[in-house]
């Protein structure tokens, strides 16, 4: 049987967008067939549609016939994506990816019930709300000439496959319980004796969760536990700052780091299993990108997450809002702000007034692309959230450059201790020429031979500023004319 599409609810392009003009947003589109289509499945909260299977904690996912079609499409997409990574037809292949997944998330009717606020979380019903803001904000008009967000890569970024880390795609097969206790006895081995009672919690909380959250914080520990045996048998240092220069492995780190979330309830550790997957692995920061394309998603992606993140400032001394709203955001706005991660049920969801309607998916996507003040009221703060624009995404690009830039011994970085992404010289020297010095991209190519090889990097043109006195001269700075070239080109932003 094949999959039909889901209806209504997609993203339309407004004819004010002139998305004509763009030939590579173009063919991505026509090589997705002109559109991709995504339910508008406005549930009523706390039913279940027909057909699906509810579990514990009202946990449920509808029996679609084509759902395991869509799933499978969207697995071989990413495939093609990951195949001709770097092309051309690369980007056209990540697109069709990303809406094809979207297809497949949406489809699936993930939902989950909080266990005590008894509230039911539909995941297509959010993407519903969120996105009905965004076909509003792609409606208005701008300025004649003036460069607009492509707010359709939002759910839908081509790259995001690239660095997005999907437990499902990481570990497809559940733990199987000799597995899980195997991992146990290894970290118990490296851990000291006063720490063990602490160290077992984390097993312990995991396995009296729902079945669902069972599986899924099964497999992030077994993600972690792998990378950990992997490092330690190649004698690589852990990555804390406490262990590094000591006799303590990259196991014996994690069996610190799982030790920590005791005492924490299951959306507590899968909140503490973030930062350490975030310390781990990182979220890419910049390191493989194969193109300026890739590093831009990353880029984003991170500002996404971090401005989920943002809204724990809302009420920061509470016990526990901070955990709660940011967990659950990441939920409700995965779909439609197409944040990194896979659906993980919240087993306190709606708890500590983390269901307070300014966390409405629809107003938490209005302020992500308008900006503005949020506040709980009282005697909480007052958080404030910059608009996405144009100029916004290019003082991301600006900092991602200057978080590179060496010291005068061109050894140290000149800003230490600065996280997020960093755009290396190579990588935006590769991204204009090739072949010592035959132009790559047919406009910024030009311009870096007159910069490099001509000048030297001692004077600036249209597209780079060379380093300010005093730096070491691999310090050059990208104009915002090269960034909104380079954005254009890769369809992050429309005419």
């Amino acid at each position: 049987m094949s999959a039909k599409p889901i209806a209504a609810c997609r993203f339309k392009p407004s004819p004010a967008l002139g998305w004509g003009a763009s030939s590579l947003l173009c063919c991505l589109l026509l090589a997705c067939g002109g559109s991709s289509a995504h339910g508008d499945r406005q549930t009523p909260p706390g039913t279940v549609p027909a057909g699906a299977s509810t579990g514990p904690l009202g946990i449920s996912a509808a029996v679609d016939p084509g759902q395991m079609e869509r799933a499978n499409a969207a697995a071989e997409g990413e495939r093609a994506a990951r195949a001709t990574r770097g092309t051309p037809e690369g980007a056209r292949a990540g697109h069709r990816a990303a809406l094809a997944r979207l297809d497949a998330n949406l489809a699936a009717n993930h939902r989950f019930t909080g266990f005590l606020s008894r509230i039911t979380y539909d995941l297509t019903t959010e993407y519903g709300q969120a996105n009905a803001v965004v076909e509003r904000f792609a409606g208005r008009p701008t300025a004649p000439g003036e460069a607009r967000i492509n707010l359709e890569y939002l759910r839908a970024d081509p790259f995001l496959v690239h660095h997005n880390a999907d437990i499902e795609v990481l570990v497809p097969e559940p733990v199987a319980d000799s597995e899980w206790q195997a991992m146990q006895t290894v970290l118990r081995g490296v851990c000291p004796v006063s720490e063990q009672v602490a160290l077992s919690y984390p097993f312990l909380v995991t396995d009296q969760a729902s079945p669902a959250v069972k599986t899924v914080v099964r497999k992030r520990i077994k993600r972690l536990f792998a990378a950990a045996q992997h490092r330690t048998q190649r004698g690589e240092a852990p990555t804390l700052a406490l262990f590094q220069g000591t006799a303590t492995t990259p196991l014996g780190e994690l069996a610190f780091d799982l030790s920590q979330q005791h005492r924490r309830c299951i959306d507590g550790l899968q909140d503490g299993l973030a930062a350490v997957e975030e310390r781990v692995f990182g979220s890419a920061g910049g390191a493989g990108a194969a193109h300026l394309g890739e590093f831009i998603s990353q880029v984003v992606t991170d500002y996404k997450m971090e401005f989920i993140q943002r809204h724990a400032e809302l009420d920061p001394t509470h016990a526990e809002f901070p955990t709660m709203a940011v967990q659950l955001l990441k939920q409700k706005m995965l779909y439609p702000m197409g944040l990194r991660g896979s659906f993980m049920p919240i087993h306190y969801a709606g708890h500590a007034h983390s269901d307070h309607p300014l966390l409405a998916s629809g107003r938490v996507m209005e302020r992500f692309l308008a900006g503005g003040t949020a506040s709980l009221g009282g005697p909480r703060p007052t958080v404030t959230f910059e608009p996405y624009t144009v100029s916004k995404l290019i003082s991301l690009l600006e900092a991602a450059r200057e978080r590179a830039f060496l010291a005068a011994d061109g050894a140290r970085p000149l800003n230490p201790g600065q996280p997020g992404a960093k755009l290396s010289f190579a990588l935006l020297k590769a991204e204009c020429v090739v072949d010592q010095y035959a132009p790559k991209d047919p406009v910024a190519g030009p311009s870096w031979n007159e910069f490099e090889a001509i000048h030297l990097l001692a004077e600036g043109n249209a597209f780079f500023e060379p380093a300010l006195p005093g730096q070491v001269i691999n310090n050059v700075r990208p104009t915002r004319a090269f960034w909104l070239h380079m954005l254009a080109k890769y369809a992050y932003i429309v005419p």
